[in-house]
């Protein structure tokens, strides 16, 4: 082909067509700027599909990662409404006149099981390079959302952590239920202990702010659930089309 157009050249030269030259030789570079231009676009495309495959490799693994944490969610949760349940059936016993008091649920009132999120996919995402290829931006600021809503129970946990250890554990030690855990709730002397508890004002104090930061960790869990199910939904709209 090169040899073919190299010939044209040298017989208009030959014959001194000039004019015809200088057309031919236009057109043999728009036909040359055509060519460079198709390659590009064929690369582009290349480029854009290499891209557009690693979004969705990359989408799908985040919506397999809050799938999983939808499941954690809802455990936490209900867990979490067990002890805030058990929390405040101890306080209404505390309040009542009568002897008699229910200590059934006393190891889950106490009960602290962190409950933190994590999320290496999303944080990846939205700390690295991943998110230049995510077509969507809208996706980005859904992300960001979600991971707002992780770190509001991260940050609760924070509170109840610091919270367990320096009131709650302190009032089971200072009363020999340190390791209430594995206490023989129907032990009588265990029993009489226990029973102290609930006539003493500090203690009663400390599990009603407990329960308070016990419920805060719900609404945050909550949220969290109904925010990743809503970005869950979105994802799973994207991925299939």
């Amino acid at each position: 082909m090169i040899k073919f157009f190299r010939k044209i050249r040298q017989n208009m030269i030959k014959e001194n067509k000039a004019s015809k030259y200088l057309l031919y030789a236009i057109g043999e570079i728009v036909l040359v700027v055509i060519g460079i231009l198709i390659a590009i676009s064929i690369n582009n495309w290349n480029e854009n599909n290499k891209l557009a495959k690693k979004e969705t490799t990359l989408l799908i693994s985040l919506q397999k990662e809050i799938e999983a944490n939808i499941n954690i969610l809802k455990f936490n949760i209900e867990y979490n409404s067990a002890i805030i349940t058990a929390t405040t059936n101890f306080l209404l016993d505390a309040k009542k006149k009568s002897s008699t008091k229910s200590i059934a649920n006393f190891k889950r009132t106490l009960a602290h099981g962190p409950s933190k999120i994590d999320a290496p996919i999303l944080d990846n995402i939205l700390e690295s390079n991943s998110r230049s290829f995510i077509s969507n931006s809208k996706f980005i600021e859904l992300f960001r959302e979600l991971k707002k809503a992780y770190n509001s129970i991260e940050k609760m946990e924070f509170y109840l952590d610091e919270f367990w250890n320096s009131k709650s554990a302190d009032f089971l030690i200072e009363n020999e239920l340190g390791n209430f855990f594995e206490l023989d709730i129907s032990n009588h002397d265990v029993k009489d202990k226990v029973l102290k508890l609930y006539s003493n004002e500090k203690f009663i104090s400390v599990v009603s702010l407990k329960n308070l930061l016990h419920i805060d960790r719900l609404d945050t869990q909550e949220s969290a659930l109904i925010k990743s199910k809503e970005v869950l939904k979105i994802l799973q709209n994207n991925i299939s089309k």
